[in-house]
């Protein structure tokens, strides 16, 4: 049977520099005599554990050896072999350099590309994908010689990476590759390293923003960038969070504004959006009532001193949230300016 050799290039010593991007770690089989089929058994119990020092849940079919493997970077390593050593599960963690969502395809490129130099075998398949909102890739790789499979989620977050590792028998039957796809569909992370929604807000192709704790999705023309703000009426500040996106000579602009409080909504916080508006030189041309998905709203209209830009505005209350999308176009857009506000505005949902 097939044992597993693992490569471990992430976590470094003491005396050694922390690579500059994340390198997964890869559970490798080694050529040995052939396998004998998969014992069926009991699916186990799958209780749910944290992996030491990150932002991950993780679940095994049983209770995994747990392993710190570097104090000073703090990786920590479980592993749990089954069936007498044909099927191995496995999930780590270990540092990167700061993760934005606008660098971390260069992150995971770099992965892939030590990925390849060090497996060896017969890639089956490469998949991009997001879970829980962090970004990754799940790769799977055949050893002909050996009989095995090894499958390989690798997920960035904000300062760490994370590989949930798994080998078992090429011809596994179905109540195997149930488990196999159960470990890794019951990954589960909290918000605490979710890379930050940093992009660099240039013009672009439509694409959903949907950032983790800001309970909003809508089509925006680009990546966008996140700046943290401050909301003010006559009686509180609150924090207010922009995600922005726009051209570069200002033609155009994009904006999701969420403002959080405590508890309810203040009833003078939606006079505050526009008053802030109409103090920056906009003037308000028209308002009329919306609502979507039940939640009552305004719509505006602006114009700049001059005419030649307008800016739509729609502002949303909910119990402790105001949102706000803001599209600021020519007065007179072409078709494909239009068809961007019209994609940001009817893609807009309230999570």
């Amino acid at each position: 049977m097939a044992g597993i050799v693992l490569i471990s290039v992430a976590c470094a010593t003491p005396t050694t520099a922390r690579p500059p991007t994340p390198v997964a770690m890869i559970a490798m089989p080694e050529v040995s005599a052939p396998q004998q089929p998969p014992v069926r058994r009991a699916t186990g119990q799958w209780a749910r554990r944290r992996l030491g020092y990150t932002a991950l849940s993780y679940q095994m079919p049983d209770a995994p050896e747990v392993l710190q493997l570097n104090d000073d970077d703090h990786c920590e390593l479980a592993r749990l072999s089954r069936d007498e050593g044909r099927v191995r599960y496995e999930v780590r963690s270990f540092e990167h350099e700061a993760a934005t969502l606008h660098n971390v395809d260069q992150l995971i490129a770099g992965a892939l590309t030590d990925i390849a130099q060090r497996v060896g075998g017969v890639r089956r398949s490469q998949v991009a994908l997001t879970q829980g909102g962090y970004p990754g890739v799940d790769l799977t790789y055949d050893f002909p010689q050996t009989r095995a499979t090894v499958r390989v989620r690798m997920l960035v977050g904000r300062t760490r990476s994370y590989a949930a590792i798994v080998s078992y028998p090429i011809h596994a039957d179905a109540y195997l590759r149930g488990d196999v796809a159960r470990f890794h569909q019951g990954l589960e992370f909290d918000e605490g390293d979710l890379p930050e929604p940093d992009g660099d807000g240039a013009l672009g192709a439509l694409r959903y923003v949907e950032p983790v704790g800001a309970w909003f999705a809508v089509q925006m023309p680009g990546s966008p960038h996140r700046e943290a703000r401050t909301f003010t009426t006559p009686d509180l500040t609150r924090p207010r969070v922009t995600y922005t996106v726009g051209a570069a000579s200002g033609a155009e602009r994009f904006v999701v504004a969420v403002t959080s409080f405590e508890r309810r909504v203040p009833a003078d916080a939606l006079p505050a959006v526009v008053t802030a508006m109409t103090a920056s030189g906009w003037r308000v041309r028209d308002e009329r009532p919306i609502t979507r998905q039940g939640y009552a709203g305004r719509a505006y209209s602006l114009e700049q001193s001059g005419g030649s830009s307008v800016t739509d505005l729609r502002v949303f209350v909910t119990r402790s949230r105001v949102y706000e999308f803001v599209a600021t176009h020519p007065a007179a857009p072409d078709s494909a300016c239009s068809a961007r506000v019209r994609g940001f505005f009817d893609s807009l949902r309230i999570l």
